[in-house]
């Protein structure tokens, strides 16, 4: 009974693995990258601010246009240098494979802090 048991235990197990396996393959690859993570790419802590000690926040709100490229529409920040590093940054950003709707008003903040 125990054999049994262990067989059918055995069997469940095995048809799962094989259902799941199945699923995975069937799936299409993603075309579409994720924005936040083509933006942190993108962006970097700069050795020059990191020697001079410079830290902040930039607030950045940008469209993406048709082609996929920013629009920057405000950049601010208490510095100055990592402003215009982060514009400079953000203008050879592409998102015409992001998943993003393209005209629309978006916000983020990045953060540079020496740790």
């Amino acid at each position: 009974m125990k054999t049994l048991n262990y067989t059918k235990s055995l069997l469940v197990l095995l048809l799962v693995a094989v259902i799941g396996i199945t699923t995975t393959s069937a799936k299409t690859p993603e075309t579409k990258r994720d924005v936040s993570q083509i933006l942190k790419e993108a962006v970097y802590y700069p050795d020059f601010a990191l020697r001079e000690g410079n830290e902040g926040t930039v607030n950045v709100t940008f469209k993406v246009g048709d082609d996929g490229k920013l629009e920057l529409k405000k950049v601010e920040s208490t510095d100055k240098v990592l402003s215009e590093f982060v514009k400079k940054q953000f203008a050879a950003v592409d998102l015409k494979d992001a998943q993003i709707e393209k005209f629309k008003t978006y916000q983020i903040a990045v953060k540079f802090e020496i740790e």
